[in-house]
């Protein structure tokens, strides 16, 4: 199986539609198919419905956008400096 990532970039630099079941999505963000479901549920990511029973597809160029929409940085605090002695270290 290739890389994930590799595969959603590949599909950028193309036109062509590549749809992939909720277990696929499901393996490709690391979580269950009841999340992927979810998802669905809540319209988060976007689908194409091929029967009457949950038949759902999910083009990859949608599921890289959801992914590129929820990506942000977190900023870790600096350290504040210390002025004397190492509060944890008795003298």
């Amino acid at each position: 199986m290739r890389c994930p990532i590799e595969a959603m970039r590949s599909i950028q630099n193309n036109n062509e539609v590549r749809l992939i079941t909720v277990r696929q999505a499901a393996e490709r963000l690391c979580c269950s198919a009841a999340n992927v479901y979810a998802l669905i549920e809540e319209g988060a990511i976007a689908i194409v419905q091929v029967g009457k029973r949950k038949g759902y597809r999910i083009d990859l160029r949608d599921l890289e956008t959801f992914v590129s929409d929820r990506k942000y940085r977190y900023a870790v605090p600096r350290p504040t400096q210390s002025h004397g002695r190492l509060k944890h270290l008795k003298s």
